[in-house]
């Protein structure tokens, strides 16, 4: 299936400015809102008209219209709980989990302020699975975070203090991932790397 190319086409007010990679099996797109903020947008938000600005569009109608208009009726839902739980942890430093996030500088992305926003990302978890960082030491956005199992949880943080990571493509790679997906021995890249070999020359013998 052909890809169409939005770059140059505007979406309420928001420009598209590049294509940025994929999100789950769709498109995303670099875009600029009219009020200067960078936002990224998958294609179906904004060929189906549910992304129209960065979120000032809803800021402005919140503030015309004040906080007791219907939303997302959605607060006692887990998903909520999940986003507000998110949100205390990066920001509130009198929750117990706030030493390991927020104190570590671990911070959600501008999008995310959402709920709506993070819903329209993620949608609601798999059964016996949540939310996780790719990247421990990232941030929560839609391009560092997953829908994932604890055990799978748990390999991520394992790992993570000893890791050594490639960035390919501008992405953040694990190498037992990189090792895993190209078929090649951990121990062997690991030497590759600590002798200096660039990610353009490891990943060429990859190939």
């Amino acid at each position: 299936m052909r890809l169409i190319d939005l770059t140059g086409r505007r979406f309420g007010r928001l420009e598209v400015i590049e294509r940025r990679g994929c999100l789950k099996g769709m498109a995303t797109w670099l875009c600029k809102c009219d009020c200067g903020i960078d936002k990224l947008v998958a294609s179906y938000y904004l060929l189906n008209g549910k992304t129209r600005s960065c979120g000032c569009l809803a800021n402005e109608h919140e503030n015309k219209f004040g906080s007791h208009r219907a939303t997302h009726r959605m607060t006692r839902s887990k998903i909520y709980r999940t986003w507000a739980s998110m949100l205390s942890r990066c920001n509130n430093r009198n929750v117990p989990g706030y030493k390991n996030y927020g104190a570590r500088g671990i911070k959600v992305c501008d999008r995310w302020l959402s709920f709506d926003n993070f819903y329209a990302d993620m949608g609601n978890a798999p059964k016996d699975m949540t939310l996780d960082r790719i990247d421990n030491d990232g941030g929560y956005s839609p391009e560092n975070c997953r829908w994932a199992t604890r055990s799978e949880q748990s390999r991520n943080r394992r790992i993570a203090k000893n890791a050594k990571i490639l960035v390919i493509d501008g992405k953040k790679r694990l190498v037992i991932d990189v090792a895993a997906e190209y078929g090649i021995n951990r121990s062997t890249l690991r030497s590759r790397i600590s002798r200096g070999w660039t990610v353009e020359r490891i990943i060429s013998c990859l190939s």
